[in-house]
């Protein structure tokens, strides 16, 4: 397959055409057909090969346990089948998967370094553990996707859509990520490292982010990733409303203009912190200094 649909040394294809026309790429039928295959085998047979996939254009892949109408009457978790495409520890880096349909695929402990997923559909899908360090996944869509304790450092998650959708990221790494007006509204970001990181714009209202790092002051940061973490993450602008900070290290960090109105910052880190502009009505546990 691999020989088929090779991203070229290059780079990623440049896309032509308005963008409707750009989501309706598909892969060649002969990628389509071995791909299909590999979903539907027992990974009890693998051994100990990896599906590798490394630089493979696989550009509008169509790979889903289950139709779009069948996840539509998933009301609660409970509802969502165990049944997963089984994907979990591929190798796909560098390979450019833009516009697919990545809906209940278990990719836990895949490798996606420098691939591309932009537009990229992941609803039900579990990319827990999974690394995904530069990758660009500008506008991807999240419905219930597990995230927990993925490498997403250096990543590129702008615009990103997955508000009020039930998503996870529990002790994932953002080192330097760019989630510039991401859309992660009650997301799970419990213990999350996000130093360096850029949320401008992002919408993060009644997301979880207790015991989250945000602050370069923690030096501890710098044995775990192995070189200086030197900035604080950027919050200007962002929404953050009934969003829970309780315990989170915010020292030093960014809020200018941000809203936080009915944040919870009680246990919070808050030496040095910019407020200039925010909205604070209603948030807890800020000391009447900084009020």
């Amino acid at each position: 397959m691999r020989q088929h649909a090779r991203v070229p040394k290059a780079g990623f294809a440049k896309e032509q055409g308005t963008f409707e026309e750009r989501d309706q790429v598909e892969p060649s039928t002969d990628v389509e057909a071995v791909m299909k295959v590999l979903a539907g085998r027992s990974p009890g047979d693998d051994g100990r090969a990896l599906l590798d996939w490394s630089r493979a254009d696989l550009r509008g892949l169509n790979m889903m346990a289950w139709s779009l109408k069948e996840a539509a009457k998933f009301k609660r978790p409970a509802d969502v089948p165990d049944t997963r495409v089984p994907f979990s520890y591929a190798l796909l880096d560098k390979a450019d998967l833009r516009h697919a349909d990545l809906n209940g695929v278990d990719l836990q402990w895949a490798s996606f370094v420098e691939a591309n997923l932009s537009d990229t559909t992941l609803f039900f899908s579990d990319l827990s553990h999974a690394g995904l360090e530069s990758a660009d996944l500008t506008g991807v869509h999240l419905v219930r996707t597990n995230f927990t304790g993925a490498d997403l450092n250096w990543v590129k998650m702008r615009e990103v859509d997955g508000g009020a959708a039930g998503n996870t990221f529990a002790n994932a790494t953002f080192v330097d990520a760019d989630l510039t007006g991401a859309d992660l509204e009650g997301a799970n970001l419990t213990n999350v490292a996000l130093v360096e990181a850029n949320l401008s714009a992002a919408h993060l209202a009644g997301a979880n982010l207790h015991g989250a790092k945000l602050s370069a002051a923690d030096k501890s940061l710098d044995d775990r990733f192995g070189w200086d973490i030197e900035k604080n993450a950027i919050l200007t602008k962002a929404d953050l409303e009934d969003a829970n900070l309780t315990n989170a290290d915010l020292r030093g960090v960014d809020f200018s203009h941000a809203n936080l109105t009915r944040a919870d910052l009680r246990g919070a880190k808050l030496a040095g912190v910019k407020l200039t502009g925010a909205k604070l009505k209603g948030v807890r546990g800020l000391p009447p200094s900084l009020v």
